[in-house]
Formats: structure tokens, C-alpha cells, sequence
């Protein structure tokens, strides 16, 4: 099975990501949510209600926390992380392939508040309710590691699958069936691994992929 039937190996780094001061845009009131971006979930946990929201032209989504901004006494969300993906999503060294509409790859993740261990599997878990297939970045850190096993384990009980593609092609068995990981099933070196071009098993382009069921 080709990737694109699929669709209609992260480096590891061995840290934490930073929580990055923000000086710029940190709120976003609900004026601006409803003029620039589409609402896609919205949670509650212990006193406070988190709402997940994609910019319109699919170039970032974030997750914040609903409240009023003390200056001007807006209401909005204050964010605690955001998934910026790639213009181009990159899933092979030589092929060209062609991704749906849908398909969203990370590039990068952005932490402003230590509250986003707890909400970022549900930033993850509420794109992929709303329909888009969410692709892996090339390389992890620590945590995003640790939550792409989280993702993994508890697919089985969710209505989401995970899989592994290696440079354009889903990770199968012996008998030819598409593998779908969970957490388990699959060794850590055969995804996890050194993204240097120059190093003949260079893991780059094996990724992980999260789908709707």
C-alpha cells in the first residue's frame, strides 16, 4: 500500500522542549478567533474550559485557555501551546507525492505555559476529530517523543489509528498488512534515530502519521 492509499522517523532528542518567553501575541480575543481561525474543540479540565483553534489558512493551531484579557477585558484565550506546520508537507527523500488537503505536518511546537503537558495530546486529539491527518516532524524532543507514545498506546481505545511511514511508505508485516503501532508493537530504534543525510540509515524521513479511524 502507497502512502497516498494511506492518506485519502523522527530524530530523538534527548531533552526537554523549552518554555519559551512570549512578547508578542500570547491572547487571541474571540473577535479575532472568529475573523482569523475555525474552532475545533473546546475542553474542560478541573476550573478551566481550553479551546483548540486552526488559522484559517491551515499555517498554525494552537490551544489556550479561556479567560479575559485584564486590559481591555476581552474575552479570549491565552495560550498554552501551538503546532505550526510546513507549507509543503516533506514525507520523501526522491518521490513526489501526492498529500490531501487534510494532511497537516508539524514543524515545530511552541510551549507557553507548563499547563501544555496535560493539553497537548488534546491539541493533537481534537485536529484529528475535526478530520485532518496529522503527520510527525522530522525530529523530537523529549516530550514530543513521550507523546507520540501516548498516542500511540491509547489508539486502541480512541477513534484514531497510528501508523509508521517509512520514506513514502506505510510500515507493513510480513504479510503485506499495514502495522498499526501502538507504543509496543514496534522497537524504538526502528523509528527513532539519527536525521544526518550523510548516515547511510539515516532516520528522516520515517514518521508518524495520526488518523481518524
Amino acid at each position: 500500500m502507497k502512502l497516498e492509499t494511506l492518506l485519502e522517523m523522527p530524530d530523538y532528542i534527548k531533552k526537554e522542549m523549552p518554555v519559551i518567553n512570549v512578547s508578542t501575541v500570547n491572547f487571541y480575543s474571540e473577535d479575532t478567533i472568529n475573523r482569523e481561525f475555525n474552532i475545533i474543540g473546546k475542553t474542560k479540565s478541573e476550573n478551566s474550559e481550553y479551546w483548540t483553534i486552526i488559522k484559517k489558512n491551515k499555517s498554525f493551531a494552537v490551544i489556550g485557555e479561556l479567560g479575559v484579557r485584564e486590559e481591555d477585558k476581552r474575552v479570549g484565550i491565552k495560550l498554552v501551546g501551538q503546532l505550526d506546520f510546513k507549507d509543503k508537507p516533506d514525507f520523501a527523500f526522491d518521490r513526489l507525492i501526492s498529500i490531501p488537503e487534510s494532511v497537516l505536518q508539524v514543524d515545530s511546537v511552541a510551549v507557553y505555559s507548563n499547563k501544555f503537558k496535560g493539553m497537548g495530546f488534546n491539541l493533537y486529539l481534537s485536529l484529528v476529530k475535526y478530520g485532518y491527518i496529522i503527520v510527525s516532524d522530522h525530529t523530537q524532543y523529549e516530550g514530543g517523543k513521550k507523546l507520540w507514545e501516548k498516542i500511540a498506546r491509547l489508539s486502541s481505545a480512541k477513534e484514531y489509528s497510528v501508523f509508521i511511514v517509512d520514506n513514502g511508505e506505510p510500515r507493513t508485516d510480513s504479510d503485506g498488512n499495514v502495522i498499526e503501532y501502538d507504543g509496543t508493537n514496534l522497537k524504538d530504534d526502528t523509528i527513532w534515530g539519527d536525521v544526518d543525510s550523510n548516515i547511510e540509515n539515516s532516520r528522516r524521513y520515517v514518521l508518524l502519521v495520526m488518523k481518524r479511524k
